[in-house]
């Protein structure tokens, strides 16, 4: 039994277990949000939709002004990096980022996805595919957490026999 100092009155205890629920349910929906808001999600669906190779996103595009360009003919400036998909996938980032808008709606179980382009159907690809990306972000996260789960029963059973054969010897 809960008495709730501020409602004056006693409630059962499955009214604690409702309240308890409402809240782990606003807790994982936020949770939820700051997922499809992470890193690696973004990262999933430059590389899944190449993005780099959107004239708007592309990182390897030449704007590197004249003198830039006439210190590295010179051999004095930075090298242009080796680009492979995962160092054009990270470039893309900080823009797509940008682009992205991910808003929870109030009052609701609803995240609302934007993605704002020049181009109005790779907006609308890029929001359909984002919220793809998500799947395969809670898979690999399942299969890190098993493994570091059966990583920890291998060192705790391990422990246990250790336990187990010293007593017998005692």
């Amino acid at each position: 039994v809960l008495i709730e100092a501020n409602k004056g009155k006693i409630v059962s205890i499955q009214d604690v277990y409702e309240a308890a629920n409402g809240q782990q349910q606003r807790e994982y929906f936020q949770t939820q949000v700051e997922i499809l808001k992470s890193r690696d999600v973004a990262v999933r669906t430059i590389q899944r939709l190449k993005l780099w190779e959107v004239p708007e996103f592309d990182p390897r595009k030449n704007d590197d002004g004249w003198w830039t360009r006439t210190k590295r003919s010179l051999g004095l400036g930075k090298a242009p990096p080796a680009w492979t998909p995962e160092t054009l996938a990270n470039a893309v980032v900080p823009a797509f980022t940008r682009a992205l808008s991910v808003e929870p709606v109030r009052l609701s179980q609803l995240v609302k996805v934007s993605f704002d382009s020049t181009d109005p159907r790779l907006a609308a690809v890029v929001a359909n595919e984002f919220t793809e990306a998500t799947g395969a972000v809670y898979t690999s996260a399942l299969i890190e957490l098993g493994l570091v789960l059966f990583g920890l029963t291998i060192i705790i059973n391990g422990l246990a026999r250790l336990l187990v054969a010293r007593r017998r010897m005692v």
